[in-house]
């Protein structure tokens, strides 16, 4: 029984170290974190709303929540990158939406092709 109680304990404690261990706990590891979320979005294909809207969660942390918890220890250099990153972040975003716009024309012309071959369709109760 002793035993069984010291690995719960051990796993336990490893758990906790590992949640500790990710995520942003320090500056250093906030601007680490931040320029491995904008490597991401740049190199991600978004398929969903769904999944876009959690990358604007994230960024929101980032430039709101850890910004604030970490913004008396940051120096001009890590503001300069911060600003950077959120340059890249800003550039992926509107990339993203020329794509959506113009997956979007597509569908439409796509559609609008198929609306005239329905208004010009002769019917058979027409003939």
């Amino acid at each position: 029984m002793k035993r069984f109680y010291q690995m719960g304990l051990i796993v336990t404690v490893i758990s906790v170290l590992s949640l500790v261990s990710c995520g942003v706990h320090s500056k250093n590891s906030y601007l680490k974190e931040f320029e491995s979320f904008v490597d991401k979005v740049e190199n991600t294909d978004f398929d969903t709303e769904a999944e876009w809207n959690e990358a604007l969660k994230e960024y929101e942390r980032f430039t709101t929540t850890y910004y604030e918890e970490y913004k008396d220890k940051l120096t001009e250099e890590d503001l300069v990158e911060i600003g950077r990153l959120q340059g890249r972040f800003m550039k992926a975003s509107m990339t993203r939406g020329a794509k959506f716009i113009e997956k979007n024309f597509n569908d439409a012309m796509q559609q609008a092709s198929g609306l005239l071959d329905g208004l010009f369709e002769e019917n058979e109760d027409e003939e």
